[in-house]
């Protein structure tokens, strides 16, 4: 079967298009998110004086709006490890200037947190909208996680025990 010149590239032209259609369909999010499943955090997990609202961990991640905060419950089987709790914006409306990340050791005696605060949280995220806190585990068992800020935007968040 003989092909045209004009029908070889028209055929080319539609493959690459497709092609490059298929990975626009790469978000942001579905990067950040990794496989992992949503967890709905509607529960009353009681920890710490307070409670959480769902347990996170590698294989999950919540949705969430801002302002205001948010509390869940982190497991950690071993001493010594490090948390890196992630934070994509997706959704960016006013920066407010305050971002607080605490995390509570399951005896409830120590506090690990960050805190970002008096700048513009929008251009402190870059350009990839993204923030990344380390905090240290003390002990192994459940810890409260809590993250607090001003700004009006929602957000993806993401836990991974190192």
């Amino acid at each position: 079967m003989y092909l045209s010149s004009n029908t070889f590239r028209s055929a080319w032209l539609t493959i690459v298009g497709l092609a490059i259609m298929s990975l626009s369909c790469i978000s942001d999010e579905s990067v950040f998110t990794q496989d992992r499943l949503e967890a709905l955090c509607d529960q009353s997990l009681p920890m710490c004086s307070t409670q959480g609202s769902c347990v996170l961990d590698e294989t999950t991640y919540v949705r969430n709006i801002f302002p205001g905060g948010f509390r869940s419950i982190v497991r950690n089987d071993f001493d010594e490890e490090t948390l890196v709790v992630r934070i994509l914006l997706t959704e960016t409306i006013a920066p407010g200037t305050e971002l607080h990340v605490e995390l509570q050791s399951s005896d409830c005696g120590q506090i690990e947190e960050e805190r970002i605060a008096d700048v513009d949280l929008f251009e402190e995220s870059g350009s990839d909208r993204t923030f990344t806190f380390e905090l240290d585990f003390h002990d192994d068992g459940d810890h409260l996680l809590s993250v607090f800020s001003d700004m009006n935007a929602e957000y993806l968040l993401s836990v991974q025990p190192e």
